[in-house]
């Protein structure tokens, strides 16, 4: 399997931020689903840190991306 970004927006405020990551998963050079990451942020000292992570599987948007 191989999973592809395809972009990314990130919002930041102060200590706090979201990185929403929409891709495409293909399993054997086919497109199999896509679907969005998002990535919860916070910042400690000069680091940020994963404090959580959320996906979506979506088969009926496959015509959008393909």
């Amino acid at each position: 399997m191989t999973s592809w970004p395809l972009g990314f927006d990130i919002k930041i405020d102060g200590a706090m931020a979201i990185a929403w990551v929409p891709y495409k998963l293909f399993f054997n050079d086919q497109l199999y689903h896509c679907g969005v990451d998002v990535f919860t942020l916070i910042k400690r000292g000069d680091d940020w840190k994963i404090m959580g992570i959320t996906d979506t599987s979506n088969y009926k948007q496959l015509i959008l991306f393909i």
